[in-house]
C-alpha cells in the first residue's frame, strides 16, 4: 500500500459537509444503465481553496463498475487496507456510479427493472419478474405438480387429528420472522401453481394466505385496538402472542408488541428471544420482506385468472375467522393497503421529508457501501453494524419491487404514486445491493477458472479459498453464522453432553464442521427464488466456491468430495439425523435433510449437475422451514 503525503498535502485544506443543496444521491437512468451520483458540498480550512482538491477514496466496487471517481480524477498513490479491500484515492467533489442493469440482475427481473425505469409501456409478451427466466423442463412437470398437490393439502389442513402440531397452529404461534418464512413458503408453492397453470391449486393458496395474513392486519383479529396516527391504524396490543407490529413514535418504525417490550441490546430473556431482536430494530428487512412477498403473490391473482376460478382441485379452505374471503384479491387487499405499506415504509422509507413517520432509508441508508445492514440500534459482536443474510435482503428489495408491480398490473384505484415508489424504490436497492454483495461476500478460491474482469478478491488467501463470506461487519469479515453449531460445547463429543442443548451428537465432529459451513454458504442463497439466480453468477464464483479444494469430506467407503458439495456427506449421515419425520416435514426439526435440500438447489446450479441433484432429491421427505419440497423440485427443474 503508498501513501503519496504531498498528495495529501494538497488536498488537506477541502473537505466534505453533510448541508446545503449540493450533497446528494441521485440515480439517473439511460440506455438500460442506473447511475448512482454523489455530489459532496464542500468547505475550506483556509481562503481560496479548489472544491476540485477534495480527496475521498473509492471502494473495489466502485471501481469495478468502470470506477465513480473520472480516470484523470484517480490518485493511486493514495492506497489504504481497508476491511473492504483497498481504499484508493480520488479527487473531485462528485462521483457517478454506473450500474450496467442486465449485466446486475437475472433475466425476466432485469427485463421488468428495465422497462419500468424508462418509462416504457407494459410488454405483454415478456415474462413475468414473479418466474425464473428459465422454463420448468417438461420431464419434471408430473412430479413437481404431485408435489405441489401434497404440499398445498398439508398447508392447509387445518384439522387433521393425524397431523401433529398442525402448521396452521403455526401460523397462529410463530414469531413474526418464521411467519414470514412460513407465508412465504406457501406464497412459493402459489406461484408455481400458477407456472404449471394449475389456477386451482392456486386460488386455494390465495384463499389460505389471505386469510393468515388478516390475523395480523386485520384490526378486529390482529389487536384489541387501534389508534389513528399519520393517516393509518396502527395496532397498539395484539392477541398473537403480542407479534402483531406496533407503531414506535420514538424511532419512527413498526417493532412487534414483543420485540418492543424487550428493545435493548440483551434480547435473550428466561430462555426466549422476542421476534429476534425486533424492539431494537434488528432484521426487520429480512421479516417484513416475507410479508411483502406473500402479498404481492396474492394480489398476482387479480391478473393471472386467480379471481374468478371455481372449485379447488379436490381441495378446500373453509375458516370460519376469515373475513372478506368473498372478494376478489383486489378488493381484499384495497381496505388492508394503507396497513400494508406501513411494512415497506419501515423497511424502506424512500423520503423522510415526505413520509416523517418512518425512518429513511432504514436498512439501505449506506450508499458508500452498497449493501444494506441488518443491525438495528444497539451493537453487538464485533462492531456497531454488521448482515449476515445477503440472499434474505435481495429477497426485501425483489419484493418491494414486486409489490409495486403487482399494484400496477391489478389497477389498483389511486395508487398509481405508491406502485411507482415502491418499483423505484426496490430497484435501486437492488441493483447497488447486488453488486456489493458480489464483491464483498462471494470470494473467488484457487480453483476459480477466470476471476471476472471487473472483480478481486478483497481477503488474504487463506480466507478467499473458503469461497464465501458468512458475516460482514462494519469493522470486520468472519466466517460464520449466529445459527450455527458453533454453540455446541465440543467436550460433548468426549462424552460430556449436556441434555437438551440441541446439539447433534450423533454426528460426528468432521459432520459438524461440514454443516456449519453449509449453512454459511445457504444463508447467502436462501430461500432460493427467481430472485436467488442474480446471485448464482452462473459459471463464476457459485462454480469455484461449490468444489473450493481447501474444504474436503471423506465419508466412510473413501469417497471424498470438495467444497459445499454434499454427495459424500449423504451416505454417511444416520437414518435418526437424515430422515424427518414425514408429519412434521415442515416444521422447521434441525434435521439434516432440511439444510441438505438447500444443498442440493446450490448443487443443481452448477453445471450438468442437475439430474444428480433431482435424483437424491426425490430420495428426501422432508425440508427446512421456509421451504417445501415442491420448491426444491421447482429449483432443480429450472436449471439449465
Amino acid at each position: 500500500m503508498s501513501v503519496d503525503q504531498s498528495e495529501l498535502d494538497a488536498s488537506s485544506a477541502v473537505y466534505p459537509i453533510v448541508t446545503g443543496e449540493n450533497s446528494t444521491v441521485q440515480h439517473l437512468y439511460e440506455n438500460h444503465t442506473m447511475t448512482v451520483r454523489m455530489s459532496w458540498n464542500t468547505s475550506c480550512m483556509v481562503p481560496g481553496c479548489d472544491p476540485s482538491d477534495l480527496l475521498m477514496l473509492t471502494l473495489p466496487h466502485h471501481r469495478g463498475l468502470a470506477s465513480g471517481c473520472p480516470a484523470q480524477a484517480s490518485v493511486n498513490s493514495i492506497q489504504y487496507p481497508v476491511v473492504n479491500g483497498v481504499a484508493v484515492g480520488c479527487k473531485g467533489s462528485t462521483w457517478a456510479v454506473p450500474y450496467r442493469i442486465p449485466n446486475v440482475l437475472s433475466g425476466a427481473m432485469s427485463d421488468a427493472v428495465v422497462n419500468h425505469l424508462e418509462g416504457n409501456p407494459p410488454d405483454k409478451k415478456a415474462r413475468s419478474p414473479f418466474y425464473s427466466n428459465n422454463n420448468i423442463k417438461p420431464a419434471y412437470r408430473s412430479t413437481l405438480t404431485t408435489s405441489l398437490k401434497s404440499d398445498m393439502a398439508y398447508w392447509i389442513n387445518v384439522h387433521d387429528p393425524n397431523v401433529v402440531r398442525s402448521p396452521s397452529f403455526l401460523f397462529m404461534t410463530s414469531d413474526c420472522y418464521s411467519f414470514g418464512k412460513l407465508i412465504g413458503a406457501v406464497a412459493r408453492l402459489v406461484l408455481i401453481a400458477d407456472e404449471l397453470e394449475e389456477y386451482t391449486i392456486a386460488r386455494v393458496g390465495r384463499d389460505f394466505l389471505r386469510c393468515r395474513l388478516n390475523q395480523w392486519l386485520d384490526s378486529k383479529q390482529a389487536a384489541s385496538e387501534f389508534f389513528p396516527y399519520a393517516g393509518q391504524d396502527f395496532p397498539v396490543a395484539g392477541s398473537l402472542r403480542g407479534g402483531v407490529p406496533i407503531y414506535d413514535t420514538t424511532w419512527g418504525g413498526i417493532p412487534t408488541g414483543n420485540g418492543i417490550k424487550n428493545p435493548g441490546p440483551d434480547w435473550v430473556r428466561n430462555g426466549t428471544q422476542p421476534d429476534f431482536g425486533s424492539g431494537g430494530y434488528n432484521d426487520h428487512l429480512f421479516h417484513y420482506g416475507y410479508y411483502l412477498y406473500t402479498v404481492s403473490v396474492v394480489l398476482k391473482g387479480a391478473t393471472v385468472g386467480g379471481d374468478a376460478v371455481p372449485g379447488h382441485a379436490g381441495l378446500s379452505f373453509d375458516d370460519s375467522t376469515c373475513r372478506r374471503m368473498n372478494a376478489s384479491d383486489s378488493e381484499w387487499f384495497q381496505p388492508l393497503s394503507k396497513r400494508i405499506l406501513v411494512w415497506a415504509r419501515d423497511i424502506a422509507n424512500p423520503n423522510e421529508a415526505v413520509d416523517p413517520y418512518f425512518t429513511q432509508s432504514r436498512y439501505h441508508s449506506d450508499a458508500y457501501v452498497g449493501h444494506s445492514w441488518a443491525r438495528g440500534l444497539f451493537p453487538s459482536g464485533q462492531s456497531s453494524s454488521n448482515i449476515e443474510s445477503t440472499s434474505e435482503a435481495m429477497q426485501a428489495w425483489y419484493s418491494l419491487f414486486l409489490l409495486g408491480y403487482a399494484i400496477e398490473a391489478a389497477k389498483i384505484p389511486n395508487m398509481d404514486t405508491e406502485a411507482t415508489a415502491l418499483q423505484n424504490t426496490g430497484s435501486v436497492i437492488l441493483l447497488t445491493e447486488a453488486v456489493s454483495v458480489k464483491y464483498y461476500w462471494h470470494l473467488f478460491p484457487a480453483n476459480t477458472t477466470k476471476i471476472p474482469d471487473d472483480r478481486t478478491n478483497i481477503t488474504p488467501e487463506p480466507f478467499t479459498d473458503l469461497g464465501v463470506v458468512g458475516n460482514v461487519w462494519s469493522l470486520a469479515f468472519n466466517y460464520q453464522v449466529f445459527f450455527s453449531y458453533g454453540r455446541c460445547q465440543w467436550t460433548g463429543w468426549a462424552g460430556h453432553k449436556t441434555p437438551g442443548d440441541g446439539c447433534p451428537y450423533d454426528l460426528t465432529l468432521e459432520q459438524i464442521h461440514w454443516f456449519n459451513r453449509l449453512f454459511i454458504l445457504q444463508i447467502q442463497l436462501l430461500p432460493y427464488s427467481p430472485i436467488t439466480e442474480t446471485l448464482i453468477e452462473a459459471g463464476g464464483w457459485l462454480q469455484a466456491a461449490m468444489f473450493t479444494p481447501e474444504l474436503s469430506y471423506t465419508n466412510s467407503k473413501g469417497n471424498v468430495s470438495y467444497g459445499y458439495d454434499p454427495t459424500a456427506i449423504w451416505d454417511d449421515l444416520p437414518s435418526s439425523y437424515s430422515r424427518c419425520n414425514g408429519t412434521t416435514q415442515n416444521l422447521g426439526s434441525r434435521c439434516a435433510q432440511g439444510w441438505m435440500g438447500y444443498a442440493y438447489q446450490a448443487f443443481s446450479s452448477v453445471t450438468g449437475n442437475a439430474q444428480q441433484a433431482w435424483d437424491k432429491a426425490l430420495t428426501m421427505d422432508g425440508v427446512s422451514d421456509g421451504s417445501t419440497m415442491t420448491n426444491l423440485f421447482w429449483w432443480i427443474a429450472t436449471r439449465e
